[in-house]
Parts: structure tokens; sequence; C-alpha cells
């Protein structure tokens, strides 16, 4: 596997699995997404807004690559996140 496969290859895997985050968080009552579960980003909404945040700061530094990717250009809208914690 070349590196453009493999890098294929963990982008998604990357998708299927924050889908399968995200479908499994929607199950779940609002109540409980928030509570605090004394986890390092405190709640489920915590943690998941840190994948959030990280997945944003890779796709922007990606989108900085100078053959200008253009399925990466619509992350020239998005903000960067301050850090891992803030709320997006």
């Amino acid at each position: 596997m070349n590196r453009t496969e493999h890098l294929g290859l963990m982008a998604r895997y990357n998708q299927w699995m924050n889908a399968k985050l995200y479908n499994a968080a929607m199950s779940l009552p609002e109540g409980q997404i928030v509570l605090d579960r004394q986890a390092f980003f405190g709640s489920i909404l915590g943690t998941l807004n840190h994948l959030l945040a990280g997945d944003t700061i890779w796709l922007k530094r990606f989108a900085q690559h100078p053959t200008q990717y253009a399925a990466l250009a619509p992350l020239q809208q998005v903000a960067l996140p301050q850090d891992l914690k803030t709320l997006l």
C-alpha cells in the first residue's frame, strides 16, 4: 500500500468512526451528553467537541499544502479553534 492509499484508508476510517460515535451520542438524552463524567474533557459533548476541534485543526493544516487541493478549499471559511476545550 502506498502513502496515498494509506492516507485514504485512514481518512475513511476516521469518517466511519466519527459517524458511529455521533450516531451513538444522538441516541442519548441531552442531559446525559452534557453530564460531567469526570473525564479529561468533562462530558461526552466535551469529548466529541475535542474530536471535532482536532479534526478541524488537522484539516486546516492540510488545506495549507502548496498543492491547494480543491476539496479542502471550504476550510478557508472555517475558524481555527482556539484550543481543544473551547466548544465549537
